[in-house]
This record gives C-alpha cells, structure tokens and sequence, in this order.
C-alpha cells in the first residue's frame, strides 16, 4: 500500500519536506554573485539541473527569505546579471552546507570559512578553486511561481558562458570520470551523499 499525499492538505513546509525527501538525489550548485557594491555571496541550492545543450542553460530555483524578502542570491543575480555555479566534491560537504547558513548581507562566506576563490574569466563572479567543476553564468531569464518575497520561487536561467573541469577527473578526451568527480549529492533532510556505486547500461537500438 502507498500513502497519498494531497498537498492541499499540508503547509508549505511539509510539502517542502515530503518533495526533498523523494526527489533524490540532486546536484548541488554552489554559487557564487556579487552585489553591486562588489560584496562576495557563495550560497548552495539544490533544486538545480542542465536543462539545454543548445543554447547552454542551466536553472537554478531559489525560494524566498523570510525576513529578506529575497535572498542575496537572487538580488545579486538580478542586479548583475551573472554568476557563477561551482559542482562541490564530497571533500567539500562542511563548507557547502555551512555556507547554507543565514548571513548578514554585508558578510562574504567565502571569507568566514576560508574558501579559495579566483577571479572568473568573463564575470565578476569568483569561482571556488578546489571544486572540479565551475561554470561561469550569464543571467537569461528569471521566472516566477507564487510570490517570490514569501513562500513563493524564483527560477533562475543561466546560459553557459565557459565550463572548467579539472584535468585529472577525466578519462579521456571528452569523458568525465564520475568517481573523480565524486559530486556532492543533497537528499532529504541533514543527509547528503556520494554517488555510491554506479551501473552502466547502453540504450538498445530498434
């Protein structure tokens, strides 16, 4: 027997819980933006995926804050038009969920728990140097469901400026490894998780 969920039934807290808890596992952006005043934010949001090779784009959604209105994150992203998402490692889990927490505006995460940064190539934006991947975004478009200043979300689409991937997580050419790559995966909940082990198996042909 299944237990059904009617989310007319359930505060938007719940219904937040019960989807992380099933939508499993998710990639990690970690991104990081500037405001305008040239302030560092690096934040980690998981309802995030490529969504299109041609153009590039990538989609972040990003919640409201409850007593911000909107998180720094999505200001940054509005005013500058850029950013930068940066793929973390497993080695990297304290950091990324530590930098989850509810900073003032005027302070720089990266700065408080000593993460590495280096200058993007063609944003603003930094990107962290001991993740294996790090992709340089442009702002494309944002869209709203609910009202984005409560309980509502914004998606963030970001066309793909330039990608950097380390040199030692791949195989060859144009192949990743990835247990080199050994991404950080967010569950429900306080869990995260590697990617455990992995099956391989090739589509038929008809």
């Amino acid at each position: 027997m299944k237990r059904m969920f009617v989310f007319d039934s359930y505060s938007t807290k719940e219904v937040y819980s019960i989807i992380n808890q099933v939508v499993i596992p998710r990639p990690i952006a970690w991104i990081h933006s500037n405001s305008e005043n040239n302030i560092g934010n690096l934040a980690p949001f998981s309802y995030f995926n490529a969504i299109c090779s041609n153009p590039p784009i990538v989609m972040v959604s990003i919640t409201g804050h409850e007593k911000k209105g909107v998180k720094d994150t999505l200001s940054n992203i509005q005013k500058t038009k850029e950013f930068t998402i940066n793929i973390p490692s497993v080695e990297l889990l304290n950091q990324v969920v530590d930098s989850a927490a509810d900073y003032p505006t005027e302070v720089d995460e990266s700065e408080v728990l000593n993460v590495a940064l280096e200058d993007g190539t063609f944003v603003r934006s930094k990107k962290v140097i001991k993740a294996p991947v790090n992709i340089e975004c442009k702002l494309e478009k944002t869209v709203n469901f609910g009202d984005p200043y409560t309980s509502g979300v914004t998606v963030v689409f970001g066309r793909i400026l330039a990608l950097f991937i380390d040199e030692k997580i791949f195989e060859e050419d144009l192949r990743v490894d990835p247990l080199k790559l050994n991404p950080l995966c967010r569950l429900g909940r306080a869990y995260y998780a590697g990617l455990g082990q992995i099956f391989t198996r090739k589509i038929p042909e008809l």
